[in-house]
């Protein structure tokens, strides 16, 4: 956003530090210019004479009369230069944009005292047609030897500031007076405007069928078009805007005085007296006024005649009601438009001066203001006639709304110690309406502040009016010492204990394809976003074993075999987002290429890996048959823990993965963090160990882990571990049969374990197989 002085200056009195003003209390200054041309030496003047060069064809020699009685000789090179205009003269010593001085001259035989310039000389863009070609001529009388800047409206301060997302309300001259007139202690008042109208009565009707546009006024005007006074032309040059005529000028300035969008119609082609606003039918084909072609859709708002549309609500106008010079009568529109709509349209379509001040929102109080303005100028600058009444319909009032806090709140959230009465005048500053309570304040927020919506919002303009500079730095003292979560320590210790047995931790995509969202799991209905960049990024992972599997394919893929990886994140549903821990591996850990290890691993190298794992937070779970597609059929199971599922293990299915043996495991974690345990310390045994093995037969129906809960519970008093390290089928052996073999060790903590103890505890465990499995002891 661009602000002149020569616009500002109507509404507030501007301070000479105006630039550290902005910069430190309203918004940061992305460049300034004490004024729009950096030229020094240059006059008005007149041309009293002209005549042909004697000694070349394309120069003239001119008289100039710059004030006081002064002429000045000028050779001139431009042809469209003559007698009685009013012109711009640089005198000797003038210094022009870069940095080209002026100076005394003999050209072909003949004195010159100086030059008459051009717009494009003193490096003006956005020149207007009419202009680009010669010399520049004043349209109308200056007085003579003044400022030249000054008369062609150049001079004075052009600041563009850097607005943040949530500054529209200084998208305009208006919302950045308020502000200013806030830190300067000065107030806004709103102008009035008389418009003049004839008796003829305004034909149109207006009915609005979407409720994307709030409100529609129309006007209409008899006009005359003609280029734009001078003073509203530099103001849009300017701002880089090249000026067409009065009548589009007009709803340009407007634009940029009010923030309020407005759109000129010609009246003659618009083809009816009647205005409807509706939504777009999908694949509706329109023309924009740059001569582009847009296939609508029902999101899109237009502006018909009632069957044709005119223009694209909010974004831009179309080519068949332009203003054109020909243009006698025009409807003069001012609406308001919700931002969601017009942002999803010039998302589609590209953003334009006016669909970016919707899409950060307009003050909907003000648009019929900015309509009067408006109709003002036309009758000042296009003769224009306007009709009587204005054409209105609205489907809804937009009212303020109001933001309740405490003073404290705003002192802690800024680190300050203002009193409420403090608070409130930096409100009342910005003309914000306050009710005060003891130390509550409500604010009442204006429709032109849309970006005030929290507490927070009314925290920063305090703090902005005061100046962030202004408040000390100082460490922030809380009364509670800080430090990690019992779950966050556990989390660390986990991926640290993973890390030191050589898995190496990645970190993948949150967002996958549809399509293979429930290959490893199934928590719940899938998340999916809205306008997901590709089709493999749609929606929010339930497992992170799609990420992994990923990873080694593309380590695999350049030669790196060796992929045992882990990863810690998140998993989620449209219910619910839960922390899991999955693993990925295909070789052994503690492989040794010197010795020539067989890095192949199979279901016990990661059922080794999962108890280990879980022995470090004192979980003990058993394995359950599972049957997910995604891996080997024979080769996989559920981890349970108190009859809850909290994982899955097993080989991922050949289909998946080719000439390769990958194992996974994936669990629960936020269901492992949150479970209570005491990691007690217990000290070496002092007496020694004894041990003992067993071997029986069972029948091969007979669960495992069935087995050794028995074994457990029989033992417990002295067991200190127990390992199944054989398993027989074969020979001797009958037929769905299979010989289990166990190490169990026993220890007493408090004396040496005498033999008769330990026979009479492994009698009792053999007495029991015996009897509930029926097993055969070797």
């Amino acid at each position: 956003m661009i602000i002149t002085k020569t616009q500002l200056e109507k509404w507030v009195k501007i301070p000479k530090n105006i630039y550290e003003l902005t910069n430190e209390h309203i918004t940061e200054v992305d460049s300034f210019t004490s004024q729009y041309v950096e030229a020094t030496g240059l006059v008005t003047g007149y041309v009293v004479s002209r005549e042909k060069h004697p000694n070349a064809d394309t120069l003239s020699l001119t008289k100039v009369d710059i004030g006081n009685g002064v002429i000045k000789d000028i050779v001139c090179g431009a042809s469209n230069v003559k007698a009685g205009q009013y012109v711009i003269v640089a005198l000797v010593g003038a210094v022009l944009p870069g940095n080209f001085v002026i100076k005394d001259a003999v050209i072909r035989g003949a004195k010159s005292e100086g030059m008459i310039c051009s717009l494009q000389e003193l490096h003006v863009k956005d020149i207007p047609e009419e202009y680009q070609d010669g010399i520049f001529a004043f349209p109308h009388p200056v007085k003579l030897g003044e400022n030249a800047l000054e008369a062609l409206k150049f001079n004075g301060f052009v600041m563009e500031l850097d607005l943040t997302p949530n500054a529209g309300h200084l998208l305009s001259t208006l919302g950045y007076a308020y502000d200013l007139a806030a830190v300067t202690g000065q107030k806004i008042t709103l102008p009035k405007f008389e418009v003049k109208e004839v008796d003829t009565l305004n034909p149109m009707k207006v009915t609005i069928l979407d409720e994307g546009c709030t409100v529609y006024h129309a006007r209409v005007a008899e006009v005359t078009v003609k280029p734009s006074p001078w003073w509203l032309q530099s103001e849009l040059i300017k701002r880089g805007i090249e000026p067409i005529n009065n009548v589009v000028d007009i709803s340009n300035f407007v634009l940029y005085e009010y923030g309020t969008p407005l759109h000129m119609f010609d009246y003659d082609h618009f083809g009816s007296t009647e205005i409807v606003v509706r939504s777009a039918h999908d694949k509706e084909v329109v023309e924009s006024l740059g001569d582009k072609t847009y296939t609508l859709s029902s999101e899109d708002i237009v502006i018909t005649n009632g069957t044709t549309p005119m223009a694209i609500g909010g974004v831009v106008g179309l080519k068949n009601s332009m203003v054109l010079d020909t243009t006698t009568k025009v409807i003069i529109e001012a609406a308001h438009f919700m931002p969601a709509r017009i942002q999803k349209t010039a998302a589609k379509y590209g953003r334009s001066e006016s669909s970016l001040r919707y899409e950060r929102g307009v003050d909907q109080s003000i648009v019929k203001l900015a309509l009067e303005t408006a109709a003002y100028l036309l009758s000042e600058y296009a003769d224009a006639k306007i009709y009587q009444g204005i054409s209105t319909a609205q489907t809804k009032v937009l009212k303020p709304h109001t933001i309740t806090f405490e003073s404290k709140y705003i002192n802690k959230l800024l680190g300050t110690r203002f009193t409420t009465q403090k608070i409130v005048s930096f409100l009342d500053a910005l003309q914000l309406e306050t009710k005060v309570k003891e130390n509550t304040i409500t604010v009442k927020i204006p429709l032109r502040r849309p970006d005030l919506k929290i507490p927070a919002d009314i925290a920063e303009e305090v703090g902005r009016l005061y100046g962030f500079n202004n408040i000390k730095n100082k460490a922030l003292v809380d009364s509670l010492e800080g430090g990690k979560t019992l779950t966050s320590n556990k989390e660390t210790m986990l991926r640290n204990h993973l890390a030191s047995l050589g898995l190496n931790e990645t970190i993948t995509y949150s967002l996958i394809d549809l399509k293979s969202i429930h290959d490893f799991n199934n928590i719940g209905d899938p998340y999916q976003i809205l306008m997901p960049l590709t089709e493999d990024r749609m929606v929010m992972r339930q497992s992170l074993l799609n990420g992994l599997v990923k990873t080694y394919q593309y380590n695999v893929s350049r030669q790196n075999k060796v992929v045992n990886i882990f990863e810690i994140g998140s998993v989620y549903t449209k219910e619910i987002e839960k922390k899991y821990l999955s693993i990925l591996l295909n070789s052994k850990l503690n492989h040794n290429l010197w010795q020539k290890d067989n890095l192949k691993i199979d279901f016990y190298d990661a059922k080794g890996l999962l108890d280990n794992l879980l022995a470090k937070l004192k979980v003990e779970v058993t394995l359950k048959e599972s049957e997910n597609k995604s891996l080997h059929p024979y080769r996989q199971g559920y981890i349970i823990h108190n009859e809850n599922i909290i994982g899955i293990i097993g080989e991922l299915h050949p289909k998946l993965i080719k000439d390769d043996k990958v194992y996974v495991i994936e669990l629960d974690l936020e269901y492992l963090l949150n479970l209570n345990y005491v990691n007690n310390y217990e000290p070496v045994r002092r007496f020694p160990n004894a041990e003992r093995d067993i071997a029986f037969v069972i029948s091969k129906d007979i669960n495992i882990l069935e087995v050794e809960t028995i074994i457990k519970q029989t033992a417990r008093k002295y067991l200190v571990s127990l390992e199944l390290f054989d398993i027989y089928e074969g020979e001797h052996i009958k037929e769905g049969h299979q010989s289990l073999a166990y190490r169990l060790v026993f220890n007493n903590k408090e004396q040496t374990l005498e033999s008769s103890e330990v026979d009479k505890v492994m009698k009792s465990v053999m007495n029991r197989l015996s009897h509930i499995f029926k097993a055969e002891i070797r």
